[in-house]
């Protein structure tokens, strides 16, 4: 660069002043040190992160982007280009190295596009990276906070302050996760799932209050039973609503104690749907003429291993192996003990799912051997409601009927291929569940039972198991 033509302009990152070209010098955009139009053999300031004797990747990935956009002066992308430059230099000045905080997080979401936020930190290798990062949905974030401000306007401050401060206890539980080392699936509380609680409370909240009641004080159990008889009889929603009941209780004793069971009450107590041996062979016939190998390979793995959505849709590509006998998958996932040989039906869908065979089906082509068998949007898994709708196209039932089918199978025809240990951690239940569901039906697991001791096995985990 002409040190005739050099001009100056303040630093957004550490705001010394920088040698750049007259015409950057006029432009009212943001500029750092590593952005072209900055002549560095000119000098840097004293304050500039390069400077510092060790800087962390993440921020010199973070400069690197600023710089790329400081040539760009195109008029349809400057108002996004100027918005992710602005992201960029709250993540160099508060974070600069690492995964942020939710306080961050929650912070930033406030003030740009969720989109945006993802997009640019995507770029970072923290993201890219860490295996166990805390916090892959931040949009979520987002629209939980959005949700909250949404009830305040269409309820009260009361209602609005109380989901607040439940969801607070949820974060603080999810820290602690995090503080001992779980993520991921292990860690005890995750941000889709709260989510869907919060608006399951706050769909609740704002109808106790279109009824006139101004605070929970007012409704007890029996607006509860009229709410759950008249507006949402799902035993999960009205379970989800007993415990934001028990958590509102610590803070104000006069609350109503709702107590109510996840099974429901009356018919829904002893409610465990499953289909029959025959209408086994029916659904599993459907299964395997759906041309989508997608909801093929999710129902299978419902109907045969008992596999939960949310887990299945997570499969990846290093989870494979190919069997050399019969050149069928073995599917071995963390925290499992040995592989497991998968059936004919299945092994083909996984096939097709990896080639992208199906009508409209495309594949992207990559050299990273952890992808997902099962790609969504922006690399990611499908979502878990695309996973059960595809479940429910191809088989013609809920993904939790397959699974619940899948458990009782297992045990009714005798399971020969897995032990134990290895069904217990398919069935993602905890051991105590297992044990009594043996002892239930008077066998081992690799012993038939007979249809009596199966309705005594679907009690057994009726009465204990919470995962099914």
């Amino acid at each position: 660069m002409n040190t005739k033509k050099q001009a100056t302009k303040a630093c957004s990152v550490c705001g010394g002043t920088l040698f750049v070209h007259p015409r950057e010098a006029a432009h009212a955009r943001v500029v750092a040190c590593r952005s072209k139009t900055v002549d560095t053999d000119a000098g840097l300031p004293l304050t500039c992160l390069l400077m510092q004797p060790t800087l962390a990747d993440d921020t010199r990935h973070a400069l690197a982007l600023i710089g790329d956009k400081s040539t760009s002066h195109s008029k349809g992308t400057a108002a996004r280009d100027e918005i992710r430059h602005k992201i960029l230099l709250r993540y160099l000045k508060e974070v600069r190295e690492g995964e942020p905080t939710l306080v961050w997080y929650r912070a930033i979401l406030k003030e740009y596009p969720s989109v945006l936020v993802a997009n640019e930190l995507s770029k970072l290798p923290f993201y890219r990276l860490n295996p166990d990062r805390r916090f892959t949905a931040i949009a979520e974030l987002a629209r939980i906070d959005h949700r909250i401000e949404r009830l305040r306007n269409s309820t009260n401050d009361h209602y609005a302050e109380l989901v607040a401060g439940y969801l607070d206890s949820r974060y603080d539980l999810m820290h602690f996760g995090f503080a001992n080392g779980l993520f991921g699936k292990k860690n005890p509380v995750k941000i889709n799932t709260l989510y869907r609680y919060i608006g399951i409370i706050s769909r609740y909240l704002e109808w106790v209050h279109a009824q006139g009641h101004a605070s929970l004080q007012d409704a007890g159990r029996i607006v509860f039973d009229e709410y759950v008889a008249a507006v949402d009889s799902v035993p999960a929603h009205a379970y989800a609503l007993n415990q934001f009941y028990k958590w509102v209780k610590k803070k104000y004793p006069f609350i109503t104690n709702i107590n109510f069971h996840r099974r429901g009450k009356g018919m829904r107590l002893t409610r465990f749907e499953t289909l029959s041996l025959d209408e086994s062979r029916a659904a599993f016939q459907r299964i395997c003429q759906h041309p989508d190998p997608r909801g093929r390979a999710l129902a299978l793995l419902c109907l045969f291993y008992a596999q939960q959505v949310s887990d299945s849709i997570t499969l990846c590509r290093d989870e494979l192996i190919r069997d050399p006998d019969t050149d069928r998958w073995r599917i071995f996932r963390q925290g499992a003990e040995e592989a497991y040989l998968v059936e004919p039906e299945l092994s083909e869908a996984i096939d097709a799912c990896l080639t992208g065979d199906w009508p409209g089906g495309a594949r992207r082509t990559v050299d990273n051997t952890n992808d997902y068998v099962f790609v969504g949007k922006h690399h990611n898994p499908v979502a878990a409601i695309t996973g059960m709708r595809l479940i429910r196209e191809a088989s013609g039932t809920h993904a939790s009927v397959l699974r619940r089918t899948g458990i009782v199978n297992m045990y009714r025809g005798g399971q020969k291929t897995m032990g134990t240990v290895v069904l217990r951690d398919i069935l993602n239940v905890s051991s105590p569940t297992l044990k009594k569901a043996i002892r239930a039906t008077g066998e081992s697991v690799n012993t038939p039972i007979a249809q009596e001791e199966a309705e005594e096995l679907r009690r057994a985990f009726l009465d204990d198991d919470e995962d099914t």
